[in-house]
Formats: C-alpha cells, structure tokens, sequence
C-alpha cells in the first residue's frame, strides 16, 4: 500500500513538473496558432469605458496552456499596431460583437495562470506577432462565467406601449413584420444595425429579423 501511495504521489509531481516546464518553455519562443481578437464589456463595474479590446491566443501546442485559450496583455501601441496588420469586419471597434481571428506566430512572455470565478485561466504579456497563412489550432470553445459575462448577447423584449414588439425584416420602421414578439421573449443579438435596430435571433430557433434596441433590454 506504501508502495502504491509513493507511486500515486511521484505520478502527481511529475504532472506537476511537466506542466511548469511546459509555459515555462513557452516563454520567448515564437508559437504558432490562431489570434482572436474581439471587443468585449470590462469584467470592471466601475469602469467609464464599458467596453475593451480583447486579444486571445490559441496555441498549436496545446500542452501550453492544457487546451486553453491564453489571454494576451498589450500595450496601447502593440494594439493599434496589431490592428493594423489584421482586415477588419464592418463597425470593428464600434460594437460589442465583432471579432476577427488570424492565423499567427506569437511570441510571449511567461505565461501565466490565475483562478478566476469558476476555472483556470492564461493570460501572458505579447512580446511579438507575425502573420502567418494558415495554423492547425482549432478555436477553443467559450466556456465559464468569465466568457458568459463578456460575450452574452442575450436581450429582453420590452414593449414601450401596450401593443407586441415588431420583428422587421429590415432595420426601418415601415418594414415588413416578420413576427410580433412578446414581452419577456429573449432574443440573441447578432450585430448592431444603424445605431439603433439591432440584427437578432429568437432563442432555440432559426428565425431572425430586425428590433429598435429601445424595445430590448440586455439580460444581465
């Protein structure tokens, strides 16, 4: 029994070592993967600037981060700087849910890990980053509150007068009606269309249409 308990526990701190070694390798050596650049809400309730730029890196090597996503830190000039070398979708830096992902080679600090909320996270400081044409990473599926705070779309239907919320087939007030929509219905948001009517989707369906985003409010 001595036995196997020695064994148990040389099992762990070779995991253990394993693993140190691994984001301390990644240290300083260009990896290859796919950068994923989004804006997103401050996780920071007393922040003026609701919304941030977010830059996420998915290794090739997944051992580096055990199969996570590692949260890149920048400076202002590396931002604007990697901004520049990346082609950029419609209202990118405008509304919350624009993305853009390119395949990258990226050099990083240590990478380091933090218990956040509900699991572990990466994060490391950007030290470098080339473009490269393709990667294998494959995109690392959101999960834990951290990403459902930051990427949840999800809205309410709240008439403003006594009559149902109007799903148009376009963002303009005279446009046709697909469906007429009751309070507390929640749709997801797909983008902002014009300020003020927002592209949106009915929960467990298919059926999408257009809202004034003053007969929404975002579920919190």
């Amino acid at each position: 029994m001595a036995l196997k308990n020695k064994q148990f526990l040389y099992c762990i701190f070779v995991g253990v070592i394993l693993s140190v070694f691994q984001l301390t390798f990644a240290q300083g050596v260009p990896q290859k993967g796919m950068l994923w650049v989004y804006w997103g809400k401050s996780l920071d309730g007393n922040a003026r600037n609701q919304r941030i730029l977010y830059f996420d890196f998915i290794p090739e090597d997944t051992k580096i981060s055990n199969q996570n996503r590692i949260s890149l830190n920048l400076s202002k000039s590396q931002q604007a700087a990697v901004l520049k070398e990346l082609v950029l979708p419609p209202n990118f830096y405008v509304y919350q849910e624009d993305s853009v992902k390119q395949p990258a080679q990226i050099t990083m600090g240590k990478v380091g890990t933090e218990v956040i909320c509900d699991g572990k996270y990466y994060s490391a400081k950007l030290i470098k980053f080339e473009k490269i044409p393709k990667t294998t990473a494959k995109q690392i599926p959101d999960s834990g509150c951290i990403y459902s705070l930051i990427m949840n779309n999800d809205f309410i239907v709240k008439s403003t007068d006594s009559h149902k919320v109007n799903l148009r087939s376009q963002p303009d007030a005279h446009a046709d009606i697909i469906k007429r929509l009751d309070d507390n219905a929640i749709v997801e948001k797909l983008k902002t269309v014009r300020k003020d009517w927002y592209l949106v989707q009915l929960k467990d369906t298919t059926t999408q249409g257009y809202v004034h985003k003053s007969q929404l409010e975002r579920v919190e």
